[in-house]
């Protein structure tokens, strides 16, 4: 099995895992659920990551009910996958403290769900999402193997919105000034 295909099993096992959460949500009569994918899963979705999978999905919200944190375990375990498979752990899930650090973060619906509202980072929010992450593992926690895998997102993106100079993707993500470090390594 390829990289490609071990991508697209994940993909579609983490889609099903999604399909499976509106519908026990939409049982339970819940509230509607905002479901704001970062991470991974969204360069996946976004047609970024080439190779190399995830196994869970980040999204941006602000937790999830005790209720909610039970379901999401129950279809990790129907599945066989991680339990954490959808999770709220970005340490960022302030909008207004995100924008702060990163710029403008816009979403793109996607799909069609009953409770759920799902939506995807847009390119320039990933690029700068993945910046902060590639910097940060560089610069604070000297994180090697992070630093790389974020490096090479920030790489895919900068080639996904045509960024080849170090202006244009001042213009696109000022941030990138608060790593020079980082900076140093694009061009």
């Amino acid at each position: 099995m390829t990289d490609l295909d071990t991508q697209s099993e994940n993909k579609n096992i983490l889609l099903r895992a999604l399909e499976m959460l509106d519908e026990k949500l939409y049982e339970q009569k819940a509230d509607p659920l905002d479901i704001r994918i970062v991470g991974g899963f969204a360069l996946i979705m976004q047609g970024i990551r080439e190779s190399g999978f995830t196994q869970d999905i980040d999204s941006m919200t602000r937790g999830f009910s005790a209720e909610t944190t039970r379901t999401i375990a129950q279809i990790g375990k129907e599945l066989e996958i991680k339990l954490g498979w959808l999770n709220a752990d970005m340490v960022l899930d302030d909008p207004e403290i995100i924008e702060d650090v990163v710029g403008e973060v816009k979403f793109e619906p996607y799909g069609k769900y009953r409770v759920l509202r799902v939506s995807l980072a847009d390119l320039p929010t990933l690029l700068r999402l993945k910046i902060v992450a590639a910097g940060d593992n560089l610069e604070i926690t000297g994180d090697r193997i992070e630093f790389e895998r974020h490096f090479a997102d920030v790489k895919a993106l900068m080639k996904a919105l045509a960024i080849k100079t170090p202006e244009r993707l001042l213009a696109v993500a000022p941030l990138i000034e608060d790593y020079p470090e980082l900076a140093g390594r694009l061009f």
